[in-house]
Parts: structure tokens; sequence; C-alpha cells
């Protein structure tokens, strides 16, 4: 069932993530089919929070700091950000899910925040 709904999910050009395992490992076989089908990597992002509250952002993750930056004044909802950056929603979708998996920020009630 969940690699079903995993799959679907990349039919309909959504944001899906798997773990990649050891390729001799039957159980890794659907995460990595997933893979192998388009979904995304995911790694521990290499994002931290400083001394001063700011995240340190990866290179490979635009934008993580102007949408903190943003979030830290005020909770927004996630269309009030895709104006503010002008962003493809699947791109702003992509950053926030991963600010959501490392801790940084949070989806309630319908606004984005930053977690305390």
């Amino acid at each position: 069932m969940l690699l079903y709904t995993a799959e679907c999910g990349l039919t309909y050009h959504k944001a899906v993530f798997a773990l990649p395992g050891n390729i001799y490992d039957p159980l890794s076989e659907g995460s990595n089919t997933l893979i192998s089908k388009g979904a995304a990597i995911y790694l521990r992002n290499p994002l931290s929070t400083s001394s001063t509250s700011r995240i340190n952002v990866a290179p490979s993750i635009p934008l993580t700091q102007e949408i903190c930056d943003l979030l830290s004044k005020s909770p927004l909802t996630i269309d009030i950000l895709n104006q503010k950056l002008n962003l493809e929603p699947r791109k702003l979708q992509e950053i926030l899910l991963l600010l959501e998996l490392d801790d940084h920020i949070e989806q309630q009630g319908g606004l984005v925040r930053l977690k305390k």
C-alpha cells in the first residue's frame, strides 16, 4: 500500500522522498525502486542552528535562509511565502518539507512558523 501511494505521488508530480538502502538488501528494494523512478533521495540535511538562531544554509538548498528570515518576523501562509519569494509552488513545498523534516519549522493551522 505504501509503495502504491508513493508511486501515485510521483505520477502526480508531488514531492516524494525515499531513503536509499543497501542494494544487496531485499528490504531496501522498495525505496531504491522509488528512487530509480524519480523520488528524491532524502539524506539528513546539513542545516543547523547557530548561536544567533540563524540557520546555516547548505548551498544545495537555496532560499532556506530567506524563508527563515521571513518566518522569524511572524508565521506566514504558504501563499504569502510564495508571493514574497516568487517561487514555483512545488519548489517551495520541497524546501519547506526539508526544513520541517530537520525540525526547523512547523506547519499548523494553515501557517508556517519557525520552531522555538
